[in-house]
């Protein structure tokens, strides 16, 4: 057990981060305290996050131009043969109404695989009846985690 030096709770020493210098090999600030440390950071300060991310992507430009190629390769396998001229164009208009969307609200969506193409029991497919137009906070929230949102309530 050890006291959060933010919150003062106590709690089980899984709760901290590992850190070999600390006693106990852990931090003082519990995960869920640090997560808000976070989170209040990069509200208070987006320019820097944002200058954060740009550099991180320029240095590991190669990692993720592969997490794009795989995702594209993860796509066109899980795009049929068998879908006709017609649900090729459905899919298209899918995308379309989203950017329409997106343009009339001011608030960003996106186009959301209901049952993932990478999910870990199941894969889905790249079919319009497997696509939701989410807003882009509900997709984002769900870090890629299946069921983690009712999509069939944002379907309409």
């Amino acid at each position: 057990m050890r006291t959060c030096n933010v919150c003062k709770v106590d709690k089980e020493l899984d709760a901290y981060h590992n850190c070999k210098s600390f006693p106990l090999g852990k931090v003082y600030t519990c995960k869920e305290c640090a997560k808000q440390k976070t989170r209040n950071w990069s509200i208070v300060n987006p320019n820097r996050k944002k200058e954060t991310a740009r550099k991180e992507y320029k240095k590991n430009k190669h990692v993720y131009i592969a997490r794009v190629a795989k995702r594209k390769a993860a796509k066109l396998k899980a795009t049929p043969s068998w879908l006709t001229e017609k649900q090729l164009n459905d899919i298209n208009t899918i995308y379309k109404a989203c950017a329409k969307i997106t343009e009339r609200t001011g608030k960003a969506h996106h186009v959301d695989h209901i049952i993932p193409l990478q999910g870990v029991d199941v894969c889905g497919l790249h079919v319009p009846w497997n696509l939701a137009i989410l807003p882009a906070s509900m997709n984002l929230a769900k870090h890629n985690k299946h069921n983690s949102w009712d999509t069939k309530q944002w379907q309409k």
